[in-house]
């Protein structure tokens, strides 16, 4: 890959070094689109994730894991806001899709009380009935640090 794409560490950002043979206008020009959320850069026929080609080109070999965007922000490929992660220790960081009534692993019950969750392993683990959204949104995040540290988001 290195003989194709360019990577500056400090932007994130991926340029053709050597562009397909059928767009050489796109030489020293960024490399990729953006459609899904994500920077994908189509080499030989098949599609890459920006964040994975980064990775590769500065540490001279393919993650063996997830890579996680520390910021939740998948188009930022800086390679200091990149790092491994787990399948939940990725899902921990994701960001909450907007329209949510509540913070993060909140939900109202009939009561009228706030229920704290959080899923770990696969298990959905009840934290407990709160009076208040905010009391039962800082036993998630208590939760969420325990059991995900450095990757636990409260957004």
């Amino acid at each position: 890959m290195a003989a194709l794409l360019d990577y500056e560490p400090a932007t994130g950002v991926l340029t053709w070094k050597s562009p397909p043979p059928t767009h050489p206008k796109l030489l020293n020009l960024p490399a990729g689109s953006t459609t899904t959320g994500y920077v994908l850069v189509k080499i030989d026929g098949r599609k890459y994730k920006g964040h994975h080609l980064a990775w590769l080109l500065m540490h001279g070999e393919w993650p063996e894991k997830e890579i996680d965007h520390r910021n939740g922000q998948p188009m930022d490929n800086r390679i200091d806001n990149l790092r491994l992660a787990t399948p939940a220790q990725n899902q921990a960081n994701k960001a909450r899709r907007t329209g949510k009534q509540f913070a993060k692993g909140v939900r109202l019950l009939p009561s009228g009380k706030f229920n704290a969750r959080i899923k770990v392993k696969g298990v959905l683990l009840s934290l407990g009935a709160f009076p208040t959204e905010l009391e039962a949104s800082d036993a998630y995040m208590t939760a969420a640090r325990h059991h995900y540290g450095e990757f636990a988001r409260k957004d």
